[in-house]
Formats: structure tokens, sequence, C-alpha cells
């Protein structure tokens, strides 16, 4: 895995796929071995429960699993480092929304609680008016930042960013 450093954000990327046996439980020894197997092949970012691929059919026992499984991983790398100017301070919860379906705003309590017992913060960045934005607090974050939605969009009006203003300081 490449060393985190300014130049990384360019490095390869890849999702997490979920192997299962037969009877759709998940094949954790073979989801180790992929992770391995990925870093071998020169991966530098692995995203695990990220709102793609199979996670939508996944129980929430094992989303927690696999959350686990790669916060173990990933901080297991990070220590073999032994960063002199680098602090290991949040997470990012990457999907820009907490959408009330059956698991999701349990699953984001779960992870805020394992991320709060390492003693770090929980960060998170929704797009603008975002499902569960108006209670990011209850869903554990420490910070949010609501993403205006105004850069890529010519349309948008200017009074988008005040607008966005305004629901950050009501929220």
């Amino acid at each position: 895995m490449a060393k985190l450093t300014r130049e990384t954000k360019d490095g390869i990327y890849s999702l997490m796929l979920t192997p299962f046996f037969e009877d759709r439980t998940i094949d954790y020894d073979t989801y180790e071995e992929y992770a391995d197997w990925q870093v071998a092949q020169g991966v530098d970012h692995l995203f695990a429960v990220c709102g793609s691929s199979e996670m939508k059919e996944l129980t929430l026992e094992d989303k927690i699993k696999a959350v686990e499984d790669q916060m173990k991983r990933f901080e297991e790398k990070y220590n073999e480092y032994d960063f002199k100017n680098i602090e290991l301070i949040a997470y990012y919860w990457f999907d820009e929304g907490v959408y009330h379906n059956e698991f999701e705003p349990t699953l984001v309590k779960k992870v805020s609680e394992m991320v709060h017992a390492k003693g770090l913060d929980f960060f998170w960045i929704p797009w603008f008016a975002a499902s569960g934005v108006d209670a990011w607090q209850d869903h554990g974050f420490d910070v949010a930042c609501m993403q205006p939605g105004y850069v890529f969009d010519l349309e948008v009006p200017d009074s988008r960013l005040e607008y966005a203003a305004k629901m950050a300081k009501y929220y």
C-alpha cells in the first residue's frame, strides 16, 4: 500500500467485493485474502461498505464486521509507517447521505461508536440537503460539512450558497 502523501490521492482506488458461500454467508477467510491480494497488486486505497456492489444485500452484522476488519487493517498499516508529522484523528463516512432504510442509521451509529471507542472523531461531508443532514449529531458524527452543490452546475443560483450556510447554522 502506498505511503500516505499528498500524491497518494492519484493512486489506485478499489472497492472491496464480498465473497459468499452458497448459503449467502460471507466467506471471511477469502475476504481477508482478497484484501491482501489487492494490496499485493499495488492498490493504494480500499473502500469497504461504501454503498456499492453487494453492500445493500448484506446483513447489519456483516456490514459491521466488514467495517471492523477494514479499520483494523488500516490501523495496522498506518502504525507500520510510524509517521512523525501525521496523526490519525478521525474516520470519514464515505456515503454522502444517511438513508432511512432497514440498516443504515443503525450502521452509522455503530460505526460512530467504534470510532469513538478509539478516541477518534467521525467526519461526514453530505451533499446539499442530503438525507440525514438534519440529524447529523444524532447519527454520531462529530463534524459535518455540507456540500452546497454549487460548483459543478452553472444553473444553480448564487442564493444556494446563502441557503446552504443558513441550513448549516440551523442544524
